[in-house]
C-alpha cells in the first residue's frame, strides 16, 4: 500500500497508511527502547575539528512491540537546565498497533510542570487506513483543525480540510509532512561536493554521522541507543 506520511501540526506524528509506527520506520535495527541524538556544528581549532554549537537533542522511545511511545525535543543551552525548551509528544496506540491518540506537551525548562498543548485522535476504517485526523487545544479540548483522507483501490488519493462538525472546509492547515525527515533533520545541499562518514555499532545503527562539504566538517551528529 502506497504510504501515507503526515504530522499534525509541529513534529507530532510520522505515520504509514495504517498508522503503525515503529522501530524500521525510523530505520533501526534491533530491539531499540532509546534513541538519543544530539547535532552539533563543528569547528577546526588548533588544526584539529571539534565539536562545537550543540543544535539541538530529539530523542525517542519504543515499547517491548517496536511501537513508537514518546519523542521529546530539546532546544537552547545543553547546558542549563533552566535554559533548555522541550517539546513531548506521547503516542497511545490501540490493540492493532495503530495510533490512535497524540498529546503534545510543552515546558520551558526541565524543571517546570509540561502542559498539555495539543491532543489529536484519529479514525480508521476497515481496512486500517487512517482516514480522519482532528486536533484540539488541550488548554479546553476545542477544536483546532483537522483533515479527511480518503482512499481508492486502498491507495492513499487525497485529504479534505474539515471543520469541526466534519464538514468540509475552505482552510488548508498544511500539515502534511514526513514527521521522520523533521526528526532527523537531514542536511541536504544542492551541491554534489558533499559527503557523510558514518560510525556504526554492532547492530547495524549509526552511532556518529559527519556532514563534510568541500572536505569542510560542518555539521554532524551523535546517537546514544538503548537496547531491550
Amino acid at each position: 500500500m502506497k504510504k501515507l506520511i503526515f504530522a499534525v501540526a509541529f513534529l507530532v506524528c510520522a505515520t504509514v497508511t495504517n498508522a503503525q509506527v515503529t522501530t524500521e520506520t525510523f530505520d533501526l535495527k534491533g530491539k531499540v527502547r532509546f534513541v538519543e541524538e544530539t547535532s552539533y556544528q563543528y569547528v577546526v581549532k588548533f588544526g584539529e575539528i571539534e565539536v562545537g554549537n550543540f543544535l539541538g537533542r530529539k530523542c525517542i522511545h519504543f515499547n517491548e512491540n517496536g511501537l513508537l511511545a514518546k519523542k521529546y525535543i530539546v532546544r537552547g543551552d545543553r547546558a542549563s537546565r533552566d535554559t533548555s525548551e522541550i517539546e513531548t509528544f506521547e503516542y497511545v496506540s490501540n490493540d492493532k498497533g495503530q495510533i490512535k491518540e497524540v498529546n503534545e506537551f510543552s515546558q520551558y525548562n526541565y524543571r517546570s510542570q509540561k502542559s498539555l498543548k495539543y491532543k489529536t485522535k484519529y479514525k480508521f476504517d476497515e481496512a486500517g487506513n487512517v482516514i480522519q485526523g482532528i486536533k484540539y487545544n488541550g488548554n479546553d479540548g476545542s477544536f483546532y483543525n483537522g483533515y479527511r483522507y480518503s482512499y481508492t483501490n486502498g491507495e492513499y488519493t487525497s485529504s479534505q480540510a474539515i471543520n469541526s462538525d466534519g464538514s468540509d472546509s475552505d482552510n488548508d492547515y498544511s500539515y502534511q509532512n514526513d514527521n521522520k525527515d523533521r526528526l532527523y533533520d537531514y542536511f541536504d545541499y544542492d551541491d554534489e561536493d558533499v559527503t557523510n562518514k558514518e560510525t556504526v555499532d554492532p547492530q547495524g545503527n549509526w552511532i556518529k554521522r559527519i556532514f563534510s562539504k568541500a572536505s569542510k566538517q560542518e555539521r554532524g551528529k551523535e546517537r546514544r541507543i538503548i537496547y531491550y
